[in-house]
């Protein structure tokens, strides 16, 4: 029997996070789902690890080669078969009604491209966490009870203000997918590259207030590696440029000033200069400062 939902979950490192991720799922209410989990050539495999859960709706596949963050997210998604597919962080877990709110959401919404939900975020050992980012994101987020609708105009543009959507909690319906779903040529924006692709091209996200994810803020995340490394702004600035020739070329005019303002990465920059000033990182500050002043064009 085909599975209602699928989890593709690329893997590169921490067997304990995956551990528990896979655990997660486990604990599912709704059953009839199926996993791949994708090791990207990592260190040490994790056969051993898949093996001790004795679930055959578990497959494991290991690359041959490292193929990168948005390679690995392409070919472990087209590894999944079930119409929804979710992309599952290897360090990130999952509530146990996430997949049944998901095949709801996504059945009474047969318009939908995707739904999402809200987070709870923890830290390293697993325990609740607050951070700064975090809080901006929950005032950012649309006032909302019940259902979330986003598309278009609006949806591109609230998410450009500030991307309040935590895009691993996206379930995606795979007939309304492009071939290839994440471009290559990002490393750090390519998930929300994709849901601003969708926004262009008429689609529609809905998304549950109900907190079905626990989303996991730690030093060895890709994320925090690009935001030390400064990275990751860069690559920000360049996409929030792209989406501001997007939105003017369609006359998307809210879009468009929110991608030139770009005001959260501009804030989130002015945070890295402070912490840089304090460590005596003066280069490192000074980068950020001219990242800062960068115009958006």
């Amino acid at each position: 029997m085909t599975a209602d939902i699928s989890f593709a979950v690329p893997y590169y490192s921490a067997p304990e996070y995956l551990r528990g991720a896979l655990e997660s799922l486990r604990s599912q209410t709704h059953l009839n789902w199926e996993a791949v989990v994708v090791d990207d050539a990592s260190p040490n495999s994790v056969a051993d690890l898949i093996t001790e859960f004795d679930d055959r709706r578990i497959t494991y596949v290991r690359n041959d080669t490292n193929l990168g963050l948005a390679a690995n997210w392409n070919k472990a998604l087209a590894l999944t078969n079930a119409p929804l597919v979710c992309i599952l962080h290897s360090d990130d877990l999952l509530e146990p009604q996430y997949a049944s709110t998901m095949v709801d959401l996504m059945t009474t919404s047969p318009d939908a491209t995707a739904g999402h939900c809200r987070v709870s975020i923890i830290g390293a050992n697993g325990l609740p966490r607050r951070t700064l980012t975090d809080a901006v994101k929950q005032i950012i987020q649309p006032k909302a009870k019940g259902l979330v609708v986003s598309a278009g105009e609006d949806g591109l543009a609230s998410m450009l203000r500030g991307s309040w959507i935590y895009c691993p909690t996206l379930c995606f319906r795979r007939s309304h997918l492009p071939s290839v779903p994440f471009d290559h040529s990002w490393r750090f924006m390519l998930d929300f590259d994709l849901i601003a692709r969708m926004f262009l091209n008429g689609q529609q996200i809905i998304g549950t207030t109900g907190k079905l994810y626990r989303y996991r803020r730690h030093d060895g995340a890709q994320t925090r590696v690009l935001t030390n490394e400064l990275t990751r702004f860069e690559e920000e600035l360049a996409f929030y440029g792209q989406m501001y020739r997007a939105a003017k070329e369609r006359q998307w005019l809210t879009a468009q000033r929110h991608a030139q303002r770009a005001t959260v990465i501009r804030l989130h920059l002015l945070l890295r200069v402070a912490s840089c000033l304090t460590h005596l990182h003066f280069a490192s500050a000074g980068k950020a400062v001219r990242l800062m002043l960068r115009r958006v064009k």
